[in-house]
């Protein structure tokens, strides 16, 4: 899983080392609950939460799996998110994650014509 999605972040323009390599993205959640659910277009199935709190509660559930991950700051998380129906709790004070992920549609971009920026001079060749 590793070597595909760093097929994808070896893609981006001006052959940039990404900050969450070898995820494509980041997404910042500032004092949010989420519901059940999956990310069905992630990219190899596959995500990475890390929690920045000061907060009782919060933690990252796995419906399947039938268990909770008492998560504290600076835990982290890597699960298949398409695949898991996932949430976490209600919390009391303050609770921030990033999650690192690859869009699946990436893979069009990776592996076709790179939306025909592919003769661009700044972006890595295959």
């Amino acid at each position: 899983m590793y070597k595909k999605l760093e097929e994808y972040a070896d893609t981006v323009p001006a052959n940039e080392r990404l900050p969450a390599h070898p995820f494509t993205g980041i997404v910042l959640n500032l004092n949010a609950t989420t519901v059940l659910h999956r990310d069905d277009k992630d990219a190899e199935d596959l995500c990475m939460v890390v929690v920045i709190s000061d907060c009782t509660g919060g933690g990252l559930g796995f419906t399947e799996l039938g268990i909770v991950v008492e998560m504290e700051n600076g835990d982290s998380s890597l699960f298949r998110s398409s695949k898991l129906t996932h949430f976490n709790e209600h919390y009391q004070g303050w609770r921030a994650s990033l999650v690192l992920h690859t869009d699946g549609s990436f893979g069009s971009w990776t592996h076709g014509n790179r939306n025909n920026w592919g003769s661009n001079k700044h972006f890595r060749r295959s």
